[in-house]
């Protein structure tokens, strides 16, 4: 009996300690129209309280898809196996634009290296299409005439930024250094 009641004041200081391992952030930023995916330990179930701002979706492996619909604020809500109760994350959808005094730049080399947080406007004459690697290292938005806005990430990195237009496609390798 002496065990039983010692073992039952221990699971409720377990479920805690798993739920702390791997911390939740308490608030995201996501631009509009990107996608970021949260992994969430042990997860149950999640909810968002407004879809029209950000849409989320599972995609198995303790993983979910968070998808920045339209600029504005709005609760993530995730429950995980054994834990005491819902975590609440803050998830904030903006709207990507250039920083005041970043001035565009025909850009001609294939390397392109960035401090973190740092934006710069490149211009690609004749742009039809962009892709980057990967968009936690480079975030990318076309703002119109050819130029395209980047904004490196906030961990160092590398990735490789495509893009095609009218004349040969080009590679460009991208790093983002402290």
């Amino acid at each position: 009996m002496r065990t039983l009641l010692g073992l039952s004041l221990l699971l409720p200081i377990a479920a805690l300690a798993a739920q702390s391992e791997g911390s939740l952030p308490t608030e995201l930023e996501i631009n509009i129209g990107h996608q970021k995916v949260l992994t969430v330990p042990r997860v149950l179930k999640v909810a968002v309280g407004d879809s029209a701002i950000a849409d989320l979706r599972t995609l198995g492996n303790d993983q979910v898809l968070i998808i920045g619909a339209s600029v504005g604020e709005t609760t993530l809500r995730v429950w995980q196996k054994e834990s005491p109760g819902p975590i609440d994350i803050k998830i904030r959808v903006v709207k990507l634009k250039p920083k005041p005094g970043v001035v565009p730049e025909l850009f001609t080399s294939s390397e392109l290296t960035l401090k973190p947080g740092e934006q710069r406007i490149l211009i690609f004459p004749g742009m039809l299409r962009v892709a980057v690697g990967d968009a936690e290292i480079l975030d990318v938005k076309t703002i119109g005439n050819g130029q395209l806005l980047l904004q490196a990430g906030k961990e160092a990195g590398g990735t490789t930024l495509i893009v095609w237009s009218e004349s040969p496609r080009r590679e460009i390798t991208v790093h983002v250094v402290q």
